[in-house]
């Protein structure tokens, strides 16, 4: 909802970022089976695909989280 919002409204600020990297993060991290990643593979490339050309580094961090789990 976070890229969608972005791409619709425009950027918002670092702290909504950061914000949306740690849930992100959080998601990786809590799923310590991976059948969540696996089930929702295709949802979350398509984050991290959504936030080309978004400010704060905000695509660079979550290209780093996902390839994390690759």
């Amino acid at each position: 909802m976070g890229v969608s919002y972005t791409n619709i409204y425009g950027e918002i600020d670092g702290r909504f970022y950061n914000c949306m990297l740690q849930m992100y993060a959080e998601v990786i991290r809590t799923d310590d089976t991976g059948k969540l990643i696996e089930e929702y593979d295709e949802r979350i490339a398509a984050i991290v695909a959504g936030t080309v050309g978004i400010g704060w580094g905000f695509h660079d961090v979550l290209a780093e989280l996902y390839e994390q789990i690759r």
